[in-house]
């Protein structure tokens, strides 16, 4: 959470907050359409209900990424522990959380915070369906 608001708000990720300000439907038509942002709605939809709620300050846009960077380093360390005991999910929560671009991207207001936490969890399930 250190230094969420050090930096101002950059391009994209202004990008990121007007298009999750759009109205519902043309949210879902543009995005869909790829045609201001390459990524799928389901980012904008969720940072969309996230302001709704929170607001739109620059520390509250960029905890929505902070959490799920926090809950993908949650999934690792499950994933480590599952994979290979209590001492390797433990080591793989902290090497996740010192990882220089998960802290750069868990201040971004930008999909990679849900990006990590999602292909964490689809790992996770892979991991469970594989035992």
């Amino acid at each position: 959470m250190h230094g969420l608001t050090y930096h101002s708000i950059w391009l994209d990720e202004g990008a990121a907050i007007w298009i999750a300000g759009l109205p519902l439907r043309v949210l879902i038509e543009r995005t869909m359409a790829f045609r201001e942002e390459v990524s799928p709605p389901l980012y904008f939809l969720l940072l969309k209900g996230w302001m709704t709620i929170t607001g739109d300050s620059d520390f509250t846009l960029r905890f929505f990424s902070a959490w799920w960077i926090m809950v993908g380093l949650a999934v690792l360390f499950s994933i480590g522990r599952i994979a290979f005991g209590q001492p390797v999910g433990r080591l793989a929560l902290a090497l996740g959380a010192l990882q220089p671009y998960l802290v750069w991207f868990s201040q971004e207001v930008r999909f990679y915070g849900l990006l990590f936490a999602l292909s964490s969890l689809a790992t996770l399930g892979l991991l469970r369906a594989l035992r």
